[in-house]
């Protein structure tokens, strides 16, 4: 039992001095401890909300993938989906047109 708690004290110690060199660096930290507080709460460092373009009150979307928690930025998310549709749209169909075309088709058939 005392060699966990010391390998767990190594383990840390170790994760501290790469993220000090990563900082140093200028580069994000590849990993960030942090708790969760009252709420239910996480606080992400100011170096990741910035890379991510986040900032006071903006949405993002959550996803849990096994037991890792995933966040990303509404926006990007959306940007994502938009130019999913529009590959896989043709260049010349306007979706808006279609879908008005579709809906009085469905309607005429009632």
């Amino acid at each position: 039992m005392e060699n966990l708690a010391i390998f767990i004290k190594m383990a840390y110690c170790l994760t501290l001095a790469f993220s000090i060199l990563w900082t140093d660096l200028r580069m994000s930290p590849p990993v960030v401890h942090g708790k969760v507080v009252d709420g239910g709460r996480l606080i992400v460092p100011a170096a990741f909300r910035k890379e991510m373009g986040l900032a006071k009150g903006d949405a993002v979307i959550m996803e849990m993938h096994g037991d890792e928690l995933r966040v990303r930025p509404a926006k990007s998310a959306l940007k994502r989906l938009r130019e999913k549709l529009r590959a896989s749209s043709a260049e010349d169909v306007c979706v808006v047109d279609e879908l008005i075309a579709e809906r009085r088709r469905d309607s005429g058939d009632e």
